[in-house]
């Protein structure tokens, strides 16, 4: 891009309203939870047919989402806070795969042996973790929105989703 390009652009946002610059942020967003929903369909049939380890990878999947989103709108300093809390989530995650799985590498690590129990809040406890970033990583969107409305309707539109979240798991 050019000088003179990147100086037409930038004269042409300094017109534009909050209200204008919020209904194009609230669109983006509305386009990923849209994403988020889709996955987190698949996902509660996954959890249904009693598919564990699947429905982590779908958990996976929609944090991938969420964290492009955020990366590719408000630059990688929008995940750079929770980074060391979403490393830690994946490993957990890798960890309760192994654990719940039915392959090899759950044989291997003695994963038959612990107990359904153990699986069972291990596997809990991983749904709450996902849920918990998903809701910290979306509400750094909240503090991009320039009036309140806006700003109100995300929350509560990442609450139901958060809450959606949960049930599915």
């Amino acid at each position: 891009m050019n000088l003179e390009e990147f100086s037409r652009q930038l004269a042409a946002n300094r017109d534009i309203s909050p209200e204008s610059l919020d209904e194009r942020l609230q669109d983006e967003c509305i386009a990923l939870l849209a994403n988020l929903e889709r996955l987190l369909e698949e996902l509660g049939v996954t959890s249904e047919a009693g598919k564990q380890v699947e429905v982590i990878e779908y958990a996976k999947e929609m944090l991938v989402e969420i964290l492009e989103f955020l990366s590719e709108r408000f630059g990688n300093e929008a995940v750079a806070l929770e980074i060391t809390r979403v490393c830690e989530l994946r490993d957990m995650a890798k960890d309760v795969q192994t654990l719940v799985g039915k392959g090899f590498f759950s044989r291997m690590f003695g994963a038959k042996n612990a107990s359904l129990e153990l699986k069972q809040q291990a596997y809990r406890q991983l749904g709450e973790e996902f849920a918990v970033v998903f809701r910290a990583q979306l509400a750094v969107i909240d503090g991009n929105f320039r009036t309140q409305l806006f700003t109100n309707e995300w929350r509560a539109s990442c609450r139901v989703f958060v809450d959606d979240f949960r049930r599915q798991w």
